[in-house]
């Protein structure tokens, strides 16, 4: 598990099988997961995105291919509904 709050390319596989979860953290080693990404999408720090947010919205208009609805093996809640 590594802090993303710095941002960067995040390193892993990006096949339909590959979710890589995002985590939210209460304290006491207590963990919720919120997001899924994927190998190849990059994070950006708090800084950056607040001093850059308009641009940030223009890059992010070329979305990708979503493979469907994005659900946690062993939950019946759809974590995202698949956007198109």
């Amino acid at each position: 598990m590594l802090d993303a709050r710095p941002g960067g390319l995040v390193i892993g596989r990006s096949g339909p099988d590959d979710d890589i979860p995002m985590y939210r953290h209460f304290g006491k080693g207590i963990f919720e997961v919120v997001g899924l990404m994927q190998g190849g999408e990059f994070i950006v720090s708090k800084v950056a995105t607040e001093k850059h947010r308009a641009w940030l919205e223009e890059i992010n208009q070329e979305k990708g291919e979503c493979s469907g609805d994005l659900t946690l093996k062993g939950q019946e809640q759809e974590l995202f509904p698949a956007t198109r």
